[in-house]
């Protein structure tokens, strides 16, 4: 499985275009049976609320809340909230 942190989300631009990319590159696999299909997760972290409800909007419009995840960090003890976001994808992950 593919997981990339991202700093700064902002508008979430720059994750949806990595989202799309992945998915892409994901159906051409498929398509070439080159070799097998992979899972990829985005977390995006954003200090701003009114930006990070901004890019929720945003990926929820490219169908791609299930592979981005945004994280509101406010301080530095937020970064915990990264570690954890993604301790809970590792554990899906091993339970699918």
């Amino acid at each position: 499985k593919f997981i990339c942190v991202e700093l700064g989300t902002y508008c979430g631009y720059s994750a949806l275009v990595l989202a799309t990319t992945l998915r892409q590159f994901i159906q051409e696999q498929e398509q070439n049976h080159d070799q097998p299909p992979f899972e990829f997760q985005i977390y995006t972290t954003e200090v701003s609320s009114k930006l990070l409800n901004v890019a929720q909007s945003v990926f929820r419009l490219a169908k791609m809340e299930h592979n981005i995840t945004p994280i509101l960090v406010k301080s530095d003890d937020d970064a915990a909230k990264i570690d954890e976001a993604t301790k809970k994808n590792r554990q899906k992950s091993r339970s699918e």
